[in-house]
């Protein structure tokens, strides 16, 4: 999987594993991150601060680190049918898909 990073030109490149149960929280794991290009050392730690936020909301549907990563003026030009714009957006997916997987177990 391939992220465009914060600084124009560079990307971050993420090597992930997904457990057995892959539909369980914290199933999603990052095991190596690459980030290609000069990037100065500030820069990267902001990235990848930013990176795990990101997964960690995704792992755990915590809206705090949600917060960390996407801006009020957050706009998502792939929204499906019935997903909120905005940040309300991904939380209202992460909510949508954790209940699912609470009625599957």
């Amino acid at each position: 999987m391939i992220i465009k990073a914060l600084v124009p030109g560079t990307l971050i490149a993420l090597s992930l594993s997904v457990s057995a149960s892959a539909l369980g929280a914290n199933s999603l794991t990052i095991n190596d991150t690459f980030i290609a290009g000069p990037t100065p050392a500030v820069q990267r730690e902001a990235t990848l601060k930013a990176v795990g936020a990101f997964y960690g909301f995704w792992n755990t549907g915590n809206v705090d680190l949600l917060k960390q990563v996407i801006t009020e003026s957050f706009t998502d030009h792939s929204l499906r049918a019935g997903r909120p714009q905005g940040p309300e957006g991904p939380a209202f997916a992460s909510r949508q898909f954790r209940a699912g997987c609470r009625t599957s177990e």
